[in-house]
């Protein structure tokens, strides 16, 4: 009886870290977003360039905080410059305006 009971004090152990663990990891994803991630995946890609890109041309949607990461020139505006900002900006190349700077909500 005692080994059954420890078992399943283990298990809700496991369970109540495991779920901690989510909701950290949840916390943190929210916390890191930068701009140039448009499509929130944690990593700014050529194919963020592409979202913006698709989502001009009203062939993808953007999430609302996609659109916000997505402005890295700063004029309110989701342009073709922000797709090429964000080339520059995997390229090295100087002109990418915010893109790889954390963002943080008004």
């Amino acid at each position: 009886m005692a080994k059954k009971l420890i078992s399943i004090m283990t298990l809700c152990v496991l369970m109540a870290v495991s779920v901690f663990s989510a909701f950290a990891a949840e916390n943190e994803t929210e916390n890191a977003l930068v701009y140039g991630d448009v499509n929130l995946d944690g990593d700014i890609s050529i194919v963020d360039a592409t979202d913006i890109q698709k989502y001009i041309v009203g062939s993808v949607e953007l999430t609302e905080v996609g659109q916000k990461l997505a402005d890295v020139d700063s004029d309110d505006r989701i342009t073709v410059m922000d797709a090429t900002a964000i080339q520059k900006y995997i390229a090295k190349l100087d002109g990418y305006g915010v893109t790889g700077q954390e963002y943080v909500a008004e």
